[in-house]
């Protein structure tokens, strides 16, 4: 998993256990294992990451449906 995916794996977690406000990107940097500063060689912001996360989110979940709409197709 490269650094970026890992940011994004990581705050995702963090921003669902303890929310926006309750998530620093200090702890983010602290569970991927990078420097703080890295968050914000791959993100402009910490707003930047949240929205980041809700894509990374939505896209899995579309891919989802997607899978079970065509094994339905398939039955």
């Amino acid at each position: 998993m490269d650094t970026r995916a890992r940011i994004v794996a990581e705050a995702g977690r963090l921003f669902a256990e303890r929310g926006y406000s309750g998530t620093t990107t200090a702890e983010i940097a602290r569970r991927a294992g990078i420097a703080e500063g890295t968050i914000y060689r791959h993100f402009r912001s910490k707003d930047d990451l949240f929205v980041a996360c809700v894509e990374a989110l939505f896209g899995r979940a579309a891919r989802q449906e997607a899978e079970e709409v065509e094994a339905d197709a398939g039955d």
